[in-house]
């Protein structure tokens, strides 16, 4: 666990260096007011996403886990490409209701906004194929490629200085980026599938298992994104630039948590198939260890410098280092309670964290609902914490009572 621990974090400190420069090359070149708008519709895409993949990303990967381990290797191209179909299904109607809502709200649907609808398919893919290739045993091609390779894009692209800086371009870039990597990632997947091309899988398991998940994805996404979505909301664009840059720079820590999930994920689906329970704790805690040993250095840098880090997103962002710093804070709390959420979902108790993604939720709506409009930015930190404050008690509930696991242990 450890070797490809520390693969996949060398990935992501790589991946999330371009992610951390793109982020900056678009409050720079755009602005506060367009960055805002450019990163809360990053937001509302990923969200649409969460939605559209119904569910599927983690069936996919726990599925494809099991294939792979029992050699079955048609079956685990139809589970797959009858997931591909249903994600395009839904995300191409939620792309054409994100329209017809824009136009029937607004009167008129800006040219930046089609684009990121557009992409919405192509993206939502990506991401099932990304889960796809990491249960095949593909971890390391699928890390190079998201985590690389679509950054390494972004970057080249705007840097070559093809076209004008400015939302629409940035946009139809995202786009143009999103399609591009899709068809790499399914190039990959042929290959981690032996070639084989099967559509027969039943689709009625499949969207009973995402049924349950896709209320989780698309709740547990907004968990995420719900400090910039209710700023956007009350249309404090400003605002939504400042909390977008100091959440982006506060998850950087997820490039630690992202690397060992990635590599836990499966065995978690294996060791609770198998009924080795005390294979499946040891695993959780060696993971929630490792994580946290990986986040202290840049957790201290954060902490005593967070002006010097915004500031390399432009000087209007220096003086909320405080909302870094609390932001920082609540991340570490995250991830003391260990990859949790991913334990539940790959146990097949994806109906227990659904209910209490849920629950969290509405606290935090709840809260940010009605401390945005009198506090600002300060309700949009709240609602935050609340999310995840709820989220990770449920998660302590539910893991002592199904598996007799303590998060709170070292």
């Amino acid at each position: 666990m450890v070797k490809k621990s520390i693969f996949v974090l060398v990935i992501k400190v790589l991946g999330a260096a371009l992610s951390f420069f793109w982020v900056s090359t678009i409050t720079n070149s755009l602005g506060a007011i367009d960055a805002g708008n450019y990163l809360l519709w990053i937001s509302i895409i990923t969200l649409m996403s969460s939605a559209g993949s119904f569910g599927l990303n983690n069936v996919v990967l726990k599925g494809v886990s099991i294939f792979e381990d029992e050699a079955k290797y048609s079956e685990m191209s139809a589970l797959v490409h009858k997931s591909v179909f249903v994600i395009l299904l839904t995300t191409s109607l939620i792309s054409f209701l994100g329209y017809q809502f824009q136009v029937q709200r607004f009167g008129y649907i800006l040219s930046y906004q089609v684009y990121f609808l557009f992409a919405l398919p192509f993206f939502t893919l990506t991401m099932m194929l990304s889960h796809a290739i990491q249960g095949a045993k593909g971890l390391y091609e699928s890390m190079l490629v998201v985590g690389i390779l679509q950054p390494v894009f972004l970057v080249s692209l705007v840097k070559l200085e093809l076209f004008k800086h400015d939302l629409n371009n940035f946009s139809l870039l995202f786009a143009f980026v999103s399609i591009l990597v899709f068809f790499i990632y399914y190039f990959i997947w042929l290959l981690k599938s032996r070639l084989h091309l099967s559509f027969s899988y039943p689709i009625k398991p499949l969207l009973a298992s995402g049924g349950v998940l896709v209320i989780y994805q698309v709740f547990q996404q907004y968990n995420v994104a719900i400090g910039q979505l209710l700023l956007g909301f009350y249309e404090l664009d400003r605002q939504v630039a400042v909390f977008v840059v100091c959440i982006k720079v506060a998850t950087l820590v997820n490039f630690i948590t992202f690397a060992v999930n990635r590599v836990v994920a499966p065995d978690f689906a294996i060791f609770y198939k198998k009924g080795d329970l005390t294979k499946l704790r040891e695993t959780f805690f060696k993971a929630k260890r490792l994580m946290l040993l990986g986040i202290t250095p840049f957790l201290c840098v954060v902490l005593v410098f967070p002006e010097l880090i915004l500031k390399f997103f432009g000087n209007e962002f220096i003086e909320y280092g405080y909302v870094l710093q609390i932001l920082i804070l609540q991340q570490l709390l995250i991830v003391y309670c260990g990859p949790s959420a991913y334990l539940l979902v790959m146990t097949g108790n994806e109906k227990v964290i659904r209910n209490q993604v849920v629950i969290s939720s509405i606290f935090a709506t709840i809260i940010g609902y009605y401390c945005i409009p009198v506090i600002g930015i300060y309700g949009a930190i709240w609602a935050s914490l609340i999310a995840v404050l709820v989220s990770q008690g449920l998660n302590f509930f539910h893991l002592r009572k199904l598996l007799n696991i303590n998060i709170l242990k070292y």
